[in-house]
């Protein structure tokens, strides 16, 4: 049998970094889940409105607005009962 050498590649580098303007799409996320230095962070809460409202707006709320207005009430009296109970504090005894 003959015997194949094979050179050591020696340290893999990583790739390139990415400027603080935006992320590279597909790319493996090299932090893990250590803390993101500041000079690499980017973004800020309005980058997050359109994440947070779309988790938000589930089909449940979409489904029980157009029942209650399919029921004859008015969309701003559909929209009321909702926002009240979530603006109201709840008390547990």
């Amino acid at each position: 049998m003959t015997q194949q050498h094979t050179a050591d590649p020696g340290p893999v580098e990583a790739g390139p970094t990415v400027a603080a303007t935006g992320d590279e799409v597909f790319q493996v996320e090299t932090h893990g889940i250590d803390p993101i230095p500041d000079e690499e962070r980017h973004g800020g809460a309005k980058d997050l409105f359109w994440l947070w409202f779309g988790s938000n707006l589930t089909f449940t709320y979409v489904i029980n607005g157009a029942l209650a207005v399919s029921f004859g009430l008015s969309f701003w009296q559909a929209t009321a009962p909702p926002s009240a109970s979530v603006r109201t504090p709840r008390v547990h005894r």
